[in-house]
């Protein structure tokens, strides 16, 4: 068996109780990591079987699906997914139900194509911009896009918004995590075919670090002969990991009271205000000691 490096998500739905029903959204390709050994291996009575140019079968591959509803009685529809590998000799995708046919894809001929992507300012300031691609196609299969940021030169990945129809889309600026080497990239579909581009690389200024109280709650009342547990944490909305490091907490009655995420301590009689310090970032809450 192969070694398959890319990927296709199939996200379909299918009426069971018309089985030319079956529609799923436009596939687009990624590379992943998975046991296809273990995907090969599933029982299932629905799978893509994908044809060479002579219409021969070059794969099987079982595909999952189950009922939106706990009663399978209830709604005839049921959810399919799967992933299809990419196998260069593959001319068409046929997908079969209890040995019954309920689609077929063809495979264009035509590749879609994305020649240019808007020009990226050294630095992205402002709350929104927007962000051009142009494509050419010679098929008659309609496109669809996806939009990708990354703020580590192309390491990690995440989704911008959904899938669109239109060669532009709005994005977000304040809530883009910040970094040095970011960069946009899109992807484009014909159904099979995909294609990729990547903008140059901008700055995007970092955001401040997040600092949550998690206990103890907001307006409680405790005894001054208790001990109170002071639990929090701080997270970086850039990296997009916890924070464990400079975490400070104080009292506007009592002052410094400790340091760490975690903290058992008791405070003075009054009304505090206890303040969580991550970083330039902080959190408060009150608390009423009697």
């Amino acid at each position: 068996m192969p070694e398959y490096k890319e990927y296709y998500s199939l996200i379909g739905q299918l009426n069971t109780e018309n089985k030319n029903s079956f529609r799923f959204y436009p596939l687009f390709l990624k590379k992943r990591e998975l046991d296809f050994k273990k995907i090969m291996a599933t029982e299932s009575e629905m799978q893509a079987i994908l044809l060479n140019e002579e219409g021969e079968t070059i794969l099987k591959v079982p595909l999952s699906y189950g009922y939106y509803c706990t009663d399978e009685n209830t709604l005839p529809q049921i959810a399919v997914r799967g992933y299809i590998p990419l196998d260069e000799r593959t001319r068409a995708i046929r997908f079969e139900y209890k040995k019954k046919t309920i689609s077929e894809l063809k495979i264009p001929l035509a590749k879609p194509r994305i020649n240019e992507i808007s020009k990226m300012p050294n630095q992205i300031e402002g709350e929104n911009m927007e962000l051009k691609w142009d494509t050419s196609y010679e098929g008659n299969a309609s496109l669809q896009f996806k939009v990708f940021y990354s703020n580590n030169g192309g390491k990690i990945w995440q989704r911008i918004g959904n899938r669109t129809n239109e060669p532009r889309m709005n994005i977000d600026v304040i809530n883009l995590p910040g970094g040095k080497n970011c960069r946009f990239a899109v992807q484009v579909t014909d159904g099979y075919n995909n294609a990729r581009i990547e903008t140059n690389e901008f700055i995007v200024q970092d955001k401040p670090g997040e600092a949550m109280i998690l206990s103890p709650l907001d307006e409680t009342t405790w005894l001054s002969t208790r001990d109170i547990l002071f639990n929090g944490q701080g997270f970086d909305p850039n990296t997009g990991k916890e924070i464990t490091d400079g975490i400070s907490w104080s009292s506007s009655v009592d002052g410094v009271i400790g340091k760490g995420p975690v903290l058992q301590t008791r405070l003075s009689k009054g009304n505090h205000t206890i303040s969580l310090h991550v970083g330039k970032t902080t959190s408060n809450i009150s608390v009423t000691v009697k």
